[in-house]
């Protein structure tokens, strides 16, 4: 799963060459969230010449965006720039495991933690070989997080008591 705002950033390109290389038997990639025109119009295309590339184009609710979270094998989060992730946290607070690559800050950031496996290089071969080891390591543990009620957005404030 790629998901989030889907853009050059996250080297849809790279993840769609790794698993063209060697996809999870029985698997899917899925991308999903909002992406820039141009990646918009690659995400289609390679989703009309892949039946196991699928894209699901537009803006997600939150319970839609923990949903695919959660049924995720492995959660791709290889960033160019970033030195944080969203995605990432509610990954690992979901019990989802997670690929990290390219922002040297954010594969700092996550040594050592249990179900992340942090890739040096972003090729598509390192990259199909990190995603199939990232499978290989099954669910962690997830944080306790509750997921939110189903109206959203709702208070900060509010938020912060559903994390313990």
């Amino acid at each position: 799963l790629v998901i989030g705002m889907l853009g050059r950033g996250k080297h849809v390109d790279t993840v769609v060459k790794a698993w063209r290389i060697g996809p999870l038997s029985h698997g899917r990639l899925i991308f999903a969230g909002q992406a820039d025109t141009a990646t918009d119009e690659y995400l289609v295309g390679q989703a009309k010449m892949e039946a196991s590339i699928e894209y699901r184009p537009g803006r997600l609710t939150d319970i839609e965006f923990d949903h695919l979270i959660e049924a995720a094998d492995v959660v791709c989060a290889i960033y160019r720039y970033s030195a944080s992730s969203g995605i990432v946290l509610r990954a690992l607070a979901l019990g989802s495991p997670v690929l990290v690559g390219g922002s040297p800050v954010l594969k700092r950031a996550l040594v050592g933690i249990a179900g992340v496996v942090i890739l040096q290089h972003l090729d598509g071969q390192t990259v199909a070989e990190g995603i199939r080891r990232t499978a290989s390591l099954g669910r962690p543990k997830p944080t306790r997080y509750r997921r939110p009620a189903d109206e959203f957005p709702r208070p900060l404030i509010k938020g912060l008591g559903d994390i313990s």
